[in-house]
């Protein structure tokens, strides 16, 4: 037994919202930052003749990876984000401080911005 990875989630909600399988593509290249799978997003659509990508992460992530993914896509392609709603792994945008969760991830998204804006 083992966990099932995101996608294979995301997988079988969109099956359960009714979305034909034939119509769900997953990429399921191996990555480890935002920017692997900028890279990963980019070599399928090129492959696949996709001209735009819209990027659905959590707020607090979401102009990191619009930036990512547009310099990796080198303005070749239309790209745009989209923030999940708030659940149980996102915080408020308004008082994620209040939470443990909170403190966990948007702290170190700043130094990741820092960090990807010096690097990349």
């Amino acid at each position: 037994q083992r966990n099932p990875f995101f996608y294979e989630i995301a997988r079988w909600e969109l099956e359960r919202l009714g979305v034909p399988v034939d119509m769900i593509v997953t990429i399921e290249a191996p990555v480890s930052s935002t920017h692997d799978e900028a890279v990963a997003v980019q070599t399928f659509a090129t492959s696949h003749d996709v001209h735009s990508v819209l990027i659905v992460t959590s707020a607090y992530h979401s102009r990191r990876a619009l930036s990512v993914f547009r310099k990796v896509f080198d303005d070749k392609m239309t790209t745009g984000v989209q923030a999940a709603a708030p659940g149980w792994q996102t915080p408020l945008p308004s008082c994620w401080w209040f939470s443990v969760r909170g403190w966990q991830m948007v702290p170190g998204e700043y130094g990741k911005i820092i960090y990807y804006s010096l690097v990349y």
